[in-house]
């Protein structure tokens, strides 16, 4: 007789085949996993393997393709051995790598028996008829056993059920699980609408091959069907006669003997039903078949339930998205709107402001002459607060743009020495600049990097009272970016305070009285402008030493600098 592998994580499984396969003379060997089971392939060469496909660490398809991919082994004939909701996953799998058949999670022993008499090339019956009538004890073995079968498939299709979010594809794996569990040669499911006067999703299974199809529809009022829906309670009827009318629930309006319908409900609601269709073998529906039907029904309705939950929520998660995204416009574009209806009448005062102080429209007193200083001192900076809203308003729209080209940071610092040189010593504090020699050029646009450097050095000079500002650059290690420091002796930041700088409108505590003059958006712009030229903006601080603020800049490629000309 044949040596036969059966792969199964689930003891149940294993036990199942071992006991069927067992009768007809056959040795039956058992394997926990893939990876136990390729080692028995190697040691044993059985004639036939039978392997579950999902199972921990090494599955059936990982299994079957490192079986082709061992010459000593790659012929051993494999029959994968699944739950059926996975029976169309598995058959492109099998057909690639040569698995003769596919055995769904339950089927009954006559059918398992044909299909491994068929991989092993036996004609005729496996297990030939037994000369003797079986006794009882075997009879309630084989009977607990089948049972086992089905809570194990119950177990394995709810722990699929927890996974799935789309209500369509779990309506139709249920529909066609159901039907193999219990045994039927065709089921449907019907799940209502909101209204309860039509069927939001109807699905029939065990027509064209036993794949889900749609049908014309049954009558929804039909009595048995409302009396589910309405008892929430099974319905099971064998050999029913021709009052009952079941043959208008029969896609070919066959005559139907033996019928089992249980509702689809929840602990809260009644979603629609299940209608199990003729007994396979001409048998009936048992008490057995009611109960596994019902608790089916009941797990499928749980899992139904927070299909719609998983919806709902994702599609409240997508409006408020796109409220939020539209409120954010609309404040955009007013910002946006004010701050260019602010610049007008704000250049005007600046200019009037600035005719009084340069004496075009007369004498000005001491006093005068002060008060007049204060309005152009506050009306510039009104002007650079309207501007950084301006900018974070095209940032956030995506507006802000840079026009990078090869830029030399050696001219850029040239360009910063005598403005901030002059502002430090106002101060009475230090002002030095150093970078390295030979620095590579830049792939910046030199405007944006000068309006990132004139951010840093003026949030440096305002926070800084004694010592110095310090403007370094250096190649870094892995020469493809340019490191740029800005370093000074000031208040610091808090630890707490630090990862929060860059964000919009955010001022640290311990600076806030010295930032009045501000909004607290500049470094929330320099980090845009940037992440715009593909660097990075990082802190260094302690609190009452001082603080660095660190940024990189890409190094302009050959490529880049023959672009530019």
């Amino acid at each position: 007789m044949s040596c036969i592998l059966t792969i199964d994580d689930r003891p149940i499984n294993r036990q199942f085949l071992v006991s069927l396969l067992g009768y007809g003379g056959h040795t039956v060997l058992e394997a926990a996993g893939g990876e136990e089971g390729l080692e028995i392939v190697r040691r044993s060469h059985p004639d036939l393997v039978i392997a579950d496909i999902k199972m921990p660490k090494m599955d059936g398809y990982q299994f079957v393709e490192r079986l082709r991919e061992e010459e000593a082994i790659a012929a051993t004939p494999v029959i994968f051995y699944t739950a059926s909701y996975h029976e169309g996953e598995a058959r492109g799998v099998a057909e690639f790598y040569g698995v003769l058949d596919i055995i769904t999670k339950p089927s009954e022993p006559e059918a398992i028996l044909e299909k491994v008499s068929k991989a092993l090339g036996i004609r005729g019956p496996l297990i030939p008829p037994a000369p003797v009538q079986t006794d009882a004890a075997d009879r309630e073995m084989q009977i607990l056993q089948a049972t086992g079968l089905k809570l194990s498939a119950l177990v394995e299709l709810g722990m699929e059920f927890g996974s799935d979010r789309d209500p369509q594809r779990l309506l139709s794996r249920f529909c066609s699980t159901a039907r193999h569990i219990i045994g039927s040669r065709k089921s449907m499911l019907g799940i209502l609408s909101d209204s309860g006067d039509d069927l939001e999703y109807f699905l029939i299974n065990g027509l064209k091959d036993a794949h889900p199809v749609v049908w014309e529809r049954p009558p929804l009022h039909h009595s048995v069907l409302e009396t589910i829906v309405k008892t929430k309670k099974a319905v099971r009827i064998n050999h029913a006669g021709v009052d009952a009318h079941l043959e208008q629930l029969s896609p070919y309006k066959s005559p139907i003997k033996s019928f089992l319908g249980v509702p689809l409900m929840s602990a809260t609601e009644v979603y629609g039903w299940l209608v199990l269709l003729e007994k396979q073998n001409d048998e009936e529906f048992s008490p057995e078949d009611e109960r596994m039907a019902t608790t089916l029904a009941a797990q499928a309705a749980i899992a139904f339930e927070n299909a719609l939950l998983s919806t709902r929520l994702q599609r409240n998660a997508d409006e408020l998205d796109r409220t939020r995204l539209e409120q954010l416009e609309m404040k955009d574009e007013f910002i946006s709107h004010v701050s260019h209806e602010l610049r007008s009448p704000l250049a005007a005062v600046h200019q009037f402001t600035t005719i009084l102080l340069d004496g075009l429209a007369g004498e000005l007193n001491g006093e005068q002459r002060e008060y007049l200083e204060i309005v152009s001192r506050n009306s510039l900076q009104l002007r650079d607060m309207i501007a950084d809203l301006l900018e974070v308003t095209r940032a956030q729209s995506g507006k802000l743009t840079i026009k990078p080209e090869p830029t030399s940071i050696h001219d850029l610092f040239r360009h910063l020495i005598q403005t901030y040189e002059r502002r430090a010593a106002e101060k009475g504090i230090g002002f030095r600049i150093s970078s390295q020699p030979n620095l590579p050029l830049v792939h910046a646009d030199p405007s944006r990097l000068v309006q990132v450097l004139s951010n840093l050095l003026e949030n440096a000079l305002k926070f800084t009272s004694r010592g110095e500002v310090f403007l370094s650059a250096c190649l870094d290690e892995d020469d493809k970016f340019v490191s740029i420091a800005v370093t000074d002796t000031g208040c610091g930041i808090t630890a707490d305070a630090l990862p929060q700088i860059f964000d919009r409108l955010y001022q640290s505590p311990n600076t806030v009285v010295l930032s009045r003059k501000g909004l607290g958006l500049g470094l929330h712009i320099c980090q845009h402008l940037v992440e715009l030229h593909g660097g990075r903006i990082w802190a260094d601080s302690k609190e009452g030493q001082g603080t660095t603020i660190f940024f990189t800049v890409p190094v302009s490629t050959a490529e880049e600098m023959v672009a530019a000309g």
